[in-house]
């Protein structure tokens, strides 16, 4: 940086010998010669010397050349005559009348470092100043001159900037101020809808589970059973959407309390028991005897993390087996650390994957045709966890030869006497086969292939078609139904859009291009979540004959295949009554809820059985019933259960009191008031 000041120097030295010697080192500055040694001395080109021989005159010369406008570049001065260690007040005071000026300190030989660092710490300041060696070599004389000159020069620079810097910084620290702000309001907003999802989701899944003890036929219960794997399924994806953004708010907390390492382990499997046998996969759980059973910890999410291990072993690994084991790595007398191994035969992860696995929303496969579905949080939740129990968590895994995941916490242990461990040592192994069954012989009736990768969604689509009159095939791909359709004759085919291997996209446009050979045609009803109108173009530009948008209704897919299938009968859902008149029923039995979930003392269920009590007494109208709800609701926040108590046994007062109907309200008319 070039400085536009008058080239003056001050020397401040008691040896006149300096002074000339100086001035020649100053004057005729050639510039090839400087260049050669690596000096830039445009700067210093014709510059003046000015010389004193002691630090009072120093003063006086840099005050009137301050108040002549004329100021100086920088000043050389002898550190022995400006008072030796204590030099750095000295200069000190010429910085009073120049702040500006920057300093060489000339240093005599025997100036130990650490008298150079005692005059440093006296200037206060880090920047304006170097140091120079004497006697002075005029190399170095000139190097450090244009260091302190374009230091100066950038302090200059940085001032005429200071405005525009501030203001820089201040909409830096707005912009990152708005950026946490909406971070918050992300996380808060994440937490409330996945909580006011949760809560109708949680009374889904308690009435079907109150209606399954109720007695049913064996399809009914079939049914029911599907509801709840798919309310359950659902819960666990919002589930995981609250504990994100409370991880990511800081806001969750652990709960620890003593538990039985075996329960815990026979509940995993039993969890884990039905997806793995419907795979035919072998389910094996080894518990090393020396590992404590009675710890202390947050059991919910230990198991948690378990769970989300576990099940993706389950759901990545199509044959073969999945193998848990529990280690001690170290124990002291209340503690205990243990490490868990979780092992497949799965396809692996793949290399260019492994590195962001325990990212946010990273799934091994994020393509459009990706075999696993799951928002790819739960190994970001798990990761989250296990810091925040503060264990570690990793893996290990070669594509296509299984993957290992491993989990390391430490535990407290509850001391409750001395077991005998060989007696307490579990071991868990589940053999499963597949149930095969014999199709039914076609007959005349229509055959449909269903080409489905979500077995809920298939098993609805089989059921509706089954009840109509068809014979139904499943496919899990689309390759999978390319295969069927090349040993079968179909009179329809139903076509989901997004499955693994192959979608349903591809996989119609092959079908159209084998008929071009063949001369025959084969409708098609594609199946897609995606409901804009691209994606239906999408569909028909495929070859798709028309398409259905999910979630599927069944009257509006009977419908449509009942344009391809016209011999179909399909029975239709009786017409649901007056549901106001079916209100009074409905709150007594939301009265017998609320008295079991206060009998185990399940605040959470209180809260949500009362807030839905709540909702449905002001929709028929139900005022009163609706504030005793609320009391039974705000009481069950507190897990107060006291006032619990007392707040039902108002809201059943008020109930026996109910008429036996509501009264029925007015219809409202289009007339205007006058």
């Amino acid at each position: 940086m070039a400085d536009s000041s008058p080239k003056r120097v001050l020397l401040i030295d008691p040896n006149p010998a300096v002074h000339e010697s100086v001035r020649e080192m100053l004057s005729d500055i050639g510039n090839e010669e400087l260049v050669e040694h690596g000096t830039v001395a445009a700067t210093l080109h014709g510059v003046e010397l000015d010389g004193v021989s002691d630090p009072g005159e120093g003063r006086a010369r840099i005050r009137l050349a301050k108040d002549e406008g004329r100021p100086y570049l920088a000043a050389v001065v002898d550190l022995a005559s400006a008072g030796g260690s204590d030099a750095g007040k000295t200069v000190r005071h010429l910085w009073d009348y120049d702040p500006e000026l920057s300093f060489l300190l000339s240093a005599p030989y025997g100036f130990t470092t650490a008298q150079r660092r005692q005059v440093a710490e006296q200037l206060c300041r880090i920047d304006g100043f170097l140091f120079l060696s004497k006697p002075i070599d005029r190399y170095e004389l000139l190097r450090l001159l244009n260091l302190l000159l374009d230091g100066r020069a950038a302090r200059r620079e940085l001032d005429r900037l200071g405005p525009a810097l501030a203001a820089l910084r201040g909409d830096l620290e707005r912009t990152r101020e708005e950026a946490e702000l909406a971070g918050r309001a992300k996380n808060e907003f994440m937490a409330n809808v996945s909580h006011e999802v949760r809560t109708p989701m949680n009374a889904i899944l308690g009435f079907t589970r109150l209606l399954m003890k109720e007695p049913l036929t064996a399809d009914q219960m079939e049914k029911l059973r599907y509801v709840d794997d798919a309310g359950t399924s659902l819960l666990g994806l919002i589930n995981d959407v609250l504990d994100f953004s409370k991880l990511a708010s800081g806001q969750l907390r652990l709960c620890p309390s003593a538990f039985d390492l075996d329960d815990l382990v026979r509940d995993l499997l039993e969890a884990l028991r039905k997806q793995a046998c419907q795979k035919k996969l072998a389910l094996q759980c080894h518990v090393a005897a020396e590992v404590p059973r009675r710890l202390i910890g947050d059991r919910n999410r230990f198991r948690q993390i378990l769970a989300n291990l576990a099940g993706n072993a389950v759901k990545f690994t199509k044959e073969g087996s999945i193998h848990i084991r529990f280690a001690l790595d170290e124990e002291t007398d209340k503690t205990a650390s243990l490490r868990v191994m979780v092992t497949d035969t799965g396809v692996g992860i793949p290399i260019q994957r492994q590195e962001v696995l325990f990212d946010d929303f990273a799934q091994a496969d994020g393509s459009s045709t990706r075999e696993f579905g799951g928002l790819g949080l739960g190994l970001a939740i798990c990761k989250q966890l296990a810091l925040l129990m503060e264990g570690q968590i990793g893996f290990r895994s070669n594509p296509d030869q299984g993957s290992s995941f491993w989990l390391t916490l430490t535990m407290g242990k509850q001391h409750c006497g001395i077991r005998n461990r060989e007696d307490r040592t579990p071991r868990g192994e589940i053999h499963c086969q597949a149930d095969v069954s014999t199709p039914d012989a076609a007959g005349n009736r229509p055959r449909v292939l269903v080409a489905e990768d979500d077995y809920l969604n298939r098993t609805l689509v089989e059921m509706l078609l089954g009840r109509a009159g068809c014979l139904v095939d499943p496919a899990a791909t689309g390759s999978e139904a390319l295969t069927l359709l090349g040993r079968t004759h179909y009179d329809l085919v139903l076509m989901d859009v997004e499955m693994p291997e192959m979608d349903g996209l591809d996989a119609i446009q092959r079908i159209r291009a084998q008929e071009t050979i063949s001369g025959e045609h084969v409708s098609i009803i594609a199946l897609t979540a995606r409901a804009m109108f691209e994606d239906r173009e999408r569909c028909l530009a495929a070859g798709a004959d028309t398409y259905l948008s999910k979630p599927i209704d069944p009257d509006a897919l009977m419908e449509v295949v009942g344009q391809y299938l016209p011999e179909l009968h399909y029975p239709s859902a009786p017409q649901s009554g007056n549901g106001r008149k079916d209100a009074p029923h409905t709150l007594h039995e939301y009265l017998a809820v609320l008295y079991d979930a206060l009998q185990e003392s399940n605040f959470q269920n209180l809260e949500n059985s009362a807030g839905l009590l709540k909702n449905l007494s002001l929709k028929i109208g139900s005022k009163s019933v609706a504030d005793h709800a609320l009391r039974v609701q705000l009481a069950a926040r507190n897990a107060d259960l006291q006032q619990a108590t007392s707040a039902i046994r108002r809201l059943q007062g008020v109930l026996q009191a109910q008429p036996a109907y509501p009264a029925e309200e007015e219809t409202p008319t289009n007339s205007c008031p006058p």
